[in-house]
């Protein structure tokens, strides 16, 4: 037979065997995709949000769906997903950039025939952690850790707690540096500005580290960290003094806003409405030195800034004006210098009136098993300090001292409040001469709560005196969670309750 002919016969017999039992259809088409549709990214994705995407998968009439396998891959080949529908908790891939165009594809397959499709697709990230407020907390296993809090508003005078959290982000620090990135020790302090978070450990050899809170451009900052991103230990960046090792006890917000670091015994003040981050060596913007514990009023009232300070030898003094030294407290019965062995607490008064008014500085103090509360003349002056003059002496059941936890006022009522495990007590201390307690408690907590800590939100800016609203954090020691809660500074009304919101134990609450 011509081996032409024999070849044609070989040929004939193969599409038989393959088309015959089709209908004699020739042209009967093999399992694969036809199109792909739904998957349309028309707006920038925010870190931390979740995309969902349900496409819809056009295949032959009488294809199998279960013979296909699905993949969603982004950046440089990273799979996110094996499932047709893509429900995603967005992140930045790695290799790539926010505020850039990212690829991505969707993988259908055949794994009976092998036959693949691809619908590509592109996309931006942008960063959606921004805060507007700051939550620190201590982990189970020893670190430090924010959340990003973020709730309505864009104006100063508009965001707020009490218009209730939107969305939060814990664990920032795991989450935008990975789990190899750790800030480890104890809390010592916080202090946000413009383009910086710092948190301060007592664990070396960095004693904590810087965060960035903005997105960076080249050239923008001194660093090139987007929000979340650790920019540097403390120390070689924060602190740039000479001593390899850094004791700081405290780093806090008071009056006016104004950021102080005690460090080393060494108290540093900045100024509250400068946005730079606050860079400290062993002499820069030191207020006071010797000192043991800073104090000052909760509340953050601009024309009010008496900050008491306790020394090594156990006197106390007063600072009162930015970049201007301390000045001593008097004592009572002949004591010229005032000595305590704890300043449990202070509060200003609210008088509602501006610069260059007098007003009283209420502190709380322990000497011995006894506690007092000291009530002191003062005044806001922008021209210089004026000695403070003792009005009277208070003393505090010795109950209600070692209960006390947190001691704090507000900005237009005179009255004073403290804490104590699970309640939050009120007194008048308009002309106080004898220490007592209304009998119904302000605020009352579930026993199995215990106060951590009490921050009074100012309403507006930091340099306007207003009530807002004052947040608790309560400590589950079972769970080992910190619940937050939100309710009126003035009346006590009830905004909101974020059960377990913090997975450890809070430890600062800041306003961007």
């Amino acid at each position: 037979m011509n081996m032409r002919y024999y070849f044609l016969i070989l040929a004939a017999l193969a599409l038989a065997s393959c088309y015959g039992d089709r209908d004699g259809v020739i042209g009967a088409e093999p399992d694969y995709v036809l199109s792909v549709e739904g998957i349309q990214i028309e707006d920038d994705l925010y870190l931390g949000d979740r995309f969902t995407c349900s496409p819809t998968v056009n295949l032959p009439e009488g294809a199998n769906p279960d013979d296909y396998d699905y993949r969603w891959i982004v950046g440089y080949g990273e799979e996110i997903s094996t499932q047709k529908d893509l429900d995603w908790e967005i992140y930045l891939p790695k290799g790539c950039s926010l505020n850039s165009n990212i690829p991505g594809s969707f993988v259908v397959r055949n794994h009976v025939n092998g036959l693949e499709y691809r619908k590509t697709f592109e996309f931006k990230v942008q960063n959606g952690y921004a805060p507007k407020f700051v939550a620190v907390y201590e982990t189970a296993d020893g670190r430090l850790e924010w959340m990003s809090i973020q709730t309505t508003g864009t104006s100063s005078s508009s965001i707020s707690p009490k218009n209730g959290f939107t969305r939060w982000f814990p664990d920032m620090v795991e989450r935008v540096n990975g789990s190899s990135q750790r800030i480890d020790g104890e809390f010592r302090g916080a202090l946000s500005m413009k383009s910086e978070l710092l948190l301060f450990t007592d664990r070396g050899p960095g004693y904590g580290a810087s965060v960035s809170m903005v997105d960076t451009e080249p050239g923008e900052q001194d660093f090139t960290a987007n929000m979340g991103e650790v920019v540097s230990p403390i120390v070689g960046r924060i602190y740039v003094g000479s001593s390899p090792t850094i004791d700081v006890t405290e780093a806090f917000y008071s009056s006016g806003g104004a950021k102080y670091v005690l460090a080393d015994g060494r108290l540093h003040m900045y100024n509250g409405t400068d946005t730079k981050t606050p860079v400290f060596d062993d002499q820069a913007f030191v207020m006071a030195e010797g000192v043991e514990q800073a104090v000052g009023s909760k509340q953050f009232m601009r024309y009010k800034r008496a900050i008491a300070v306790r020394y090594e030898d156990g006197t106390l003094g007063c600072l009162q004006q930015y970049n201007k030294p301390a000045t001593p407290l008097p004592g009572a019965d002949g004591e010229e210098v005032l000595h305590a062995d704890e300043i449990c607490g202070a509060f200003a008064e609210a008088t509602g009136k501006g610069n260059n008014n007098p007003y009283l500085m209420h502190l709380v103090v322990r000497r011995g098993e006894a506690y007092f509360l000291y009530v002191y003349n003062t005044k806001a002056s922008s021209s210089g300090n004026e000695p403070l003059t003792l009005k009277s002496v208070v003393p505090i059941p010795e109950e209600v001292g070692r209960e006390a936890r947190v001691w704090f006022g507000a900005y237009s009522v005179r009255y004073g409040f403290y804490a104590t495990k699970n309640r939050i007590m009120r007194f008048d201390y308009l002309n106080i001469t004898q220490f007592e307690a209304e009998p119904t408690p302000f605020r009352t907590y579930d026993e199995k709560y215990e106060i951590l800590d009490v921050f009074v939100l100012i309403g507006g800016t930091g340099l306007k005196d207003a009530d807002d609203c004052t947040v608790v954090y309560l400590y589950d020691r079972t769970k080992g969670t910190t619940t937050v809660d939100v309710y009126d500074t003035v009346t006590g009304e009830s905004y909101y309750t974020y059960e377990d919101l913090l997975p450890g134990r809070g430890v600062a609450f800041i306003k961007r």
